[in-house]
């Protein structure tokens, strides 16, 4: 994880890896079915997704970054505490 201060100066980096990641850079799915996969649910997109590099769990493996935010429909709307 890349830190940076509000004008977008580099601060610094955490969580990373204590070698480089031998990962091939050609993604095997493409953006569209990754964003279908991560889009079910009632999920819609924020922005677009970006390839990333997972290596949280496991070892190292190309993936797509999608930031999902939860869509309710109009006949949803928002909801009470108690409702």
């Amino acid at each position: 994880m890349v830190h940076q201060a509000k004008d977008g100066s580099w601060k610094g980096a955490s969580l990373t890896l204590s070698r480089s990641a031998d990962v091939s850079r050609t993604p095997k799915v493409s953006v569209a079915q990754a964003t279908a996969k991560a889009l079910t649910g009632g999920f819609k997109a924020e922005g677009k997704p970006s390839l990333v590099i997972e290596a949280r769990k496991g070892a190292p493996r190309l993936a797509y970054l999608v930031v999902r935010l939860l869509h309710r429909g109009a006949n949803l709307g928002p909801r009470r505490a108690g409702q």
